[in-house]
C-alpha cells in the first residue's frame, strides 16, 4: 500500500483536504500533516518539522498545496528514502507574484484574514463557492493566530525554493487550475523548466482545485501514484 503524505495550504490545518480525501481510493494510506496555529514558521522550520513524520517503512508520495508547494520541493530536494513523487498542486517554488515581494514588510500589517473572508473566498474559489466549502475556509482560518497567517502571508513571498527542485529525481505532477486568481499559470511553467520531468495536468477550476474538482483531482493523483509506482519497478 503507497501512502500519500499531504502538506496544506496556508491555514495549515489540513481540514481543507476532506473533499479530496473523500474522493481518493482506499488503497492508497493518506497522511495528512499540519502545522502548528499558534508558531510563527517559516519555511525552514517547516521542512525539519515535516522531515520528521514522514513515512519511514512504507513508499510515499508527497503533495504539496498552494502554500507548501516550497515545503515539498525543499524536501523533495533531498531525495529521501520512500519517496517516489512529488506532487504540487496549484503551487510555486518561488514567489507567485514577484511583483508584490518589495511589499513583504506589509503583511505584518494585514487584518485577520477571517474579516476578509468575502474576497479571499472568491478569490480562492470563484464562481464554485458553496455555503460548506465557506463554512470551511472560515473555520480554517479562524482556528489559526492571525500572526501566524501574517508571517506565513510574509514567507510566501520571499520563499525560493528552485534550486532544490532542480535536484529532485523523483517523477513530478503539477496540477493546475485554469480559473486560478492566486498563483498565475507561469508557475507551472517554471516547475517544468526547471524539473523537466514534470507532468503538468491543467484541469478547469479555481485555486481551490482539490476542493472544487476532488472527483477529477483525485483521479489524475491516482493515475500518477500508480505511474510512479511501475517506473521505480522498472
Amino acid at each position: 500500500m503507497t501512502t500519500l503524505v499531504l502538506l496544506p495550504g496556508m491555514d495549515g490545518t489540513g481540514a481543507l483536504f476532506a473533499p479530496l480525501l473523500q474522493e481518493l481510493s482506499p488503497e492508497i494510506q493518506r497522511v495528512v500533516i499540519t502545522y502548528p496555529p499558534n508558531e510563527r514558521l517559516g519555511y525552514a522550520e517547516l521542512v525539519e518539522r515535516v522531515e520528521k513524520q514522514l513515512p519511514t517503512a512504507t513508499d510515499y508520495v508527497l503533495l504539496g498545496e498552494s502554500f507548501s508547494g516550497p515545503v515539498a520541493t525543499l524536501l523533495a530536494g533531498r531525495n529521501p528514502p520512500g519517496l517516489r513523487g512529488l506532487i504540487l498542486a496549484c503551487s510555486f517554488v518561488r514567489t507567485p507574484r514577484p511583483a508584490l515581494a518589495p511589499f513583504r514588510p506589509l503583511a505584518r500589517l494585514l487584518p485577520n484574514p477571517a474579516l476578509v473572508l468575502g474576497p479571499l473566498g472568491f478569490a480562492l474559489m470563484g464562481k464554485l463557492a458553496t455555503p460548506s466549502l465557506r463554512r470551511s475556509l472560515a473555520e480554517a482560518i479562524s482556528s489559526v493566530d492571525p500572526g501566524v497567517m501574517r508571517h506565513r502571508a510574509a514567507a510566501a513571498l520571499s520563499g525560493d525554493a528552485s534550486n532544490s527542485l532542480a535536484t529532485v529525481r523523483c517523477p513530478v505532477l503539477y496540477l493546475q487550475a485554469n480559473e486560478d486568481r492566486v498563483v498565475p499559470t507561469r508557475c507551472a511553467a517554471e516547475v517544468q523548466r526547471l524539473c523537466p520531468q514534470t507532468q503538468i495536468v491543467s484541469l478547469p477550476g479555481p485555486h481551490f482545485l482539490l476542493q472544487t474538482q476532488a472527483v477529477a483531482a483525485a483521479e489524475r493523483i491516482e493515475a500518477f501514484i500508480a505511474g510512479a509506482l511501475n517506473a521505480d519497478r522498472q
